[in-house]
């Protein structure tokens, strides 16, 4: 029996919507941010420029047009420092949800497993048969 992983499962499905996600973001006028300064390696003060949300989204969409294998969940995780204005702009970000499935897909897969104890409950039977005519001494000596 082939199992599916809940990634395997949802994140096609998601991914389009993080996409749009972003697209959507890419058309809201974001403030720059402030310049600070900051120390760096050697203790010395130096002015530090972040990057704009608007600039990082266009390097996003640029990387993902020369690969669109790129993962777009993990590009979320990088702009953390940015979740709340973005959010506040656009809505909650989507991410990975079961929601996002078609329902019969999604139906097959919370059944699956449900599906696999039935066809190894035997097996699973047979076994803890065996198990209780060894003695307890047999399975120390095992596992220890």
């Amino acid at each position: 029996m082939e199992m599916m992983d809940f990634d395997d499962l949802v994140t096609p499905y998601s991914s389009s919507l993080v996409l749009s996600y972003y697209r959507n973001a890419q058309l809201v006028d974001w403030d720059k941010p402030e310049e600070e300064t900051v120390r760096d390696e050697n203790g010395q003060w130096k002015l530090y420029r972040p990057q704009s949300m608007k600039t990082k989204l266009k390097r996003f969409f640029t990387d993902y047009a020369n690969n669109p294998e790129k993962d777009v969940f993990k590009t979320w995780d990088n702009w953390e420092d940015r979740h709340k204005e973005i959010e506040a702009e656009c809505g909650l970000w989507p991410g990975k949800c079961i929601s996002h499935v078609p329902f019969e897909k999604a139906l097959y897969y919370a059944c699956r497993d449900a599906d696999s104890l039935l066809r190894l409950w035997p097996v699973i039977k047979r076994m803890s048969a065996n198990v209780r005519h060894v003695s307890q001494e047999h399975w120390r000596r095992t596992w220890v």
